[in-house]
């Protein structure tokens, strides 16, 4: 699975990627947002000089295309394409490329390997190659630590606890209160002395068998 999200995201055309035809006007603006975040840290290794001369990032801080404004989506040269035998054709590039990103260019050593393609690293891992993890790290939106979620989550609690707990919590559990926005008829716990309605504090507190179990383990706990 992750070498599907590598070949997606490390593509030659993520500079220029095709949006989804039913995208809503949100996910146009994630997807934007979240692009520019991974497309800094995505580098270039030149080999046969295949890649895109002004659609990738080989130089390293921005593509080229970003630079100008003379230059169209349907620009498809290559790297190769300003080479004469390994070394960078000046003349080419003054005729195309803005004068300050010049220097840069020429300083920029290139060693053609024939018949291999570039290829595109992952600058955040050592070895280069692109991980969901790291990807998600660089995209989400942490949110402060909070006290309950530092107890919730806690290296000692076995995941499976935190996450009921998280989801009792957030009301996310099947019960009447989830249950009757889908039109289901709600009715009483039936396993109670003390009947109630299925909802997470009859559930977990106000339930004859929630009231058993803390019970059980409060006396235990002195």
């Amino acid at each position: 699975m992750e070498s599907i999200y590598e070949s997606q995201i490390l593509s030659k055309s993520s500079s220029r990627c095709k949006k989804g035809e039913y995208w809503t006007v949100t996910d146009v603006e994630i997807h934007d947002e979240n692009k520019i975040k991974v497309e800094e840290h995505i580098g270039w290794k030149i080999n046969s000089g295949n890649c895109s001369f002004w659609w990738d990032d080989w130089l390293g801080g921005a593509t080229l295309a970003n630079s100008t404004t003379d230059i169209s989506s349907l620009n498809n040269a290559t790297i190769a394409h300003f080479l004469v035998n390994g070394k960078w054709n000046e003349r080419k590039l003054r005729l195309q490329v803005p004068p300050l990103l010049i220097p840069s260019i020429l300083n920029t050593k290139v060693q053609l390997v024939k018949g291999v393609k570039d290829s595109a690293i992952w600058k955040i891992t050592k070895a280069g190659n692109f991980t969901c993890k790291s990807a998600w790290e660089i995209c989400r939106k942490k949110k402060d630590t909070t006290i309950i979620n530092s107890q919730l989550w806690h290296q000692h609690i076995h995941f499976k606890m935190s996450f009921r707990l998280w989801r009792a919590i957030r009301h996310k559990f099947p019960t009447n209160e989830t249950l009757a926005n889908f039109g289901v008829e709600l009715v009483k716990c039936y396993c109670c002395i003390q009947q109630g309605w299925d909802e997470i504090e009859h559930i977990f507190i106000q339930g004859n068998f929630a009231g058993h179990i803390w019970k059980f383990f409060a006396d235990s706990l002195g």
